[in-house]
């Protein structure tokens, strides 16, 4: 069912609204039959994804255009019975022709939730700013991280150089207390082994007088 045909009433967004959101580069739309297959797109959606011609995805299915789409065939059946009321994908990257980053959100949700086979509308939110901002916050988050595992690893060779330091200082003083012990035994010992030898002069006889 094309949803853009629909004249179920009151559909959640008229298609007037639609065309009215592309005014603002923030935000674009691209409308979908209930078999997912791109029925419209936004004018101004070329310049959130920073691709020149979107046309070629006219009539073809969803995932040629979003291939985060890809494997959520459950959400979307839940989002077409009614189970959820929309899936959300947030922050994603895709590369700009000058090789930085642009980001961007997608919502997908029934035309007409009151009709299952009212199609699908997808709101395209560019989240650059926020996206670049969480991406550097990341990056600074990082690198702190990196700083702190440098810091603790430095102070944990430190710790390590004091302990040998201060084992070395022990051993040392124990190897001087200990030789301070054998030179006193060494002192005592030569003073208990000084006699004094008395040396006692005696007079010639003269055995020839006898």
């Amino acid at each position: 069912m094309n949803p853009l045909n629909s004249d179920s009433g009151s559909p959640l967004l008229s298609f007037h609204l639609l065309n009215a959101i592309h005014s603002s580069i923030q935000f674009g739309y691209v409308v979908l039959s209930d078999n997912l297959n791109i029925i419209s797109i936004s004018p101004n959606l070329h310049t959130i994804l920073q691709v020149e011609d979107l046309d070629v995805f006219l009539n073809q299915p969803l995932t040629h255009l979003f291939g985060e789409f890809v494997g959520s065939e459950e959400r979307l059946t839940a989002v077409k019975s009614g189970q959820i009321p929309f899936y959300r994908l947030e922050s994603i990257a895709h590369s700009a022709p000058d090789g930085t980053f642009f980001y961007f959100n997608l919502q997908i949700m029934l035309f007409d939730p009151r009709n299952s086979k009212s199609g699908f509308w997808i709101s395209v939110e560019n989240s650059t700013a926020v996206g670049q901002l969480q991406q550097r916050l990341t990056q600074q988050r990082n690198e702190l991280k990196q700083e702190v595992k440098r810091r603790k690893s430095a102070e944990a060779k430190l710790q390590q150089l004091n302990n040998q330091l201060e084992q070395r200082v022990y051993e040392r003083t124990l190897e001087l207390a200990k030789a301070n012990e054998q030179l006193k035994l060494l002192e005592a010992a030569i003073v208990n082994t000084n006699d004094t030898v008395i040396i006692t002069e005696v007079e010639p006889t003269d055995f020839a007088q006898a």
